[in-house]
């Protein structure tokens, strides 16, 4: 019979080698995080082909993010992984000389707020996704409730103790994603901008009337780390399907922009190309978006973001 001494013996190392703490690692992994420190809104568009060929694509241009979504497409948790993999261009990293992830890639899982569903925010964020994107989120509880699940628990010591967390802990393929230990990833991980070091952004969708009614309570949430506003699905909530330029819900828009600042909270919005300099003067912290020039990604990103 084969003996497993020699591996069980190893196992005190190999567990000690993942949580061995590293020196504090140099810049930023969330690139939407580096612009928004930056002063400037994030800009990036929507992605539903998650094939290795637009992965490398993707990789080799100027945009802040990738809005992955898997709310409407099928739920391919081993093809985003793969995905993942596929951004990674190591001459950008070894040019850069840091951990920062561009595009960042953040995953929109299908349940709903009111779902109050861990499972799909635990695979996600190990996978190494640095922000996940809830749609439908219409109370407090159900912010809450995300929030939870997207953080770890919290040591003895901690400085930021609450909201308590319960995300299960085993994230190996994100730590390699981040290129940390695992004591490292788990402190870097933590919820931006509850804990300013933090590099995950939990982002929930604003997009019916309840969500809107609720709104001032949803933004009193710790561990949120921006509100998105969802057009289309607003436009149905509010009586005009498929017209999200309509005055009562342009007037909408406004209102969750108006509270998000007060409250001092990213606010985020899809949008078309032809509006994104408008929405960057509006103050908008994060723009999804389709083709860009050059020029209009110059004019947009020269836009400051006021407090």
């Amino acid at each position: 019979m084969l003996s497993t001494k020699p591996i069980c013996a190893m196992l005190p190392v190999f567990l000690a080698c993942m949580m061995a703490a590293e020196p504090e690692p140099k810049g930023r992994i969330n690139a939407v995080i580096q612009a928004w420190e930056q002063g400037r809104a994030a800009i990036g568009r929507g992605v539903v082909d998650f094939s290795f060929d637009q992965a490398v694509r993707w990789s080799q241009t100027d945009i802040d993010f990738l809005f992955c979504d898997m709310e409407h497409r099928p739920l391919d948790l081993n093809q985003m992984r793969l995905f993942l993999q596929a951004l990674l261009d190591r001459s950008q990293i070894l040019q850069r000389g840091d951990r920062l992830i561009r595009p960042t890639p953040l995953l929109r899982i299908p349940a709903y707020g009111r779902e109050a569903n861990h499972w799909m925010i635990k695979q996600a964020l190990d996978l190494g996704v640095p922000g996940v994107i809830f749609p439908t989120v219409s109370t407090a509880a159900e912010a809450a409730h995300i929030v939870a699940g997207a953080r770890y628990p919290q040591p003895k010591d901690a400085l930021i103790p609450n909201p308590a967390g319960l995300r299960g802990v085993s994230p190996d393929m994100a730590m390699r994603y981040w290129g940390l230990s695992l004591l490292d990833y788990a402190s870097r991980a933590d919820l931006y901008p509850l804990n300013p070091k933090g590099e995950t952004l939990v982002i929930v969708q604003i997009e019916e009337r309840e969500g809107l009614r609720n709104l001032d309570d949803i933004l009193k949430v710790k561990g949120l780390g921006m509100v998105m506003i969802g057009p289309a699905d607003l436009s149905f909530s509010l009586g005009h399907p498929g017209n999200p330029e309509h005055p009562e819900v342009e007037s909408a828009i406004q209102q969750i922009l108006a509270k998000a600042k007060a409250a001092g909270v990213p606010c985020g919005i899809v949008t078309p190309a032809s509006k994104v300099v408008e929405r960057a003067r509006q103050g908008f912290h994060w723009i999804s978006t389709g083709e860009l020039d050059a020029e209009t990604m110059r004019q947009v990103r020269s836009i400051r973001l006021k407090p």
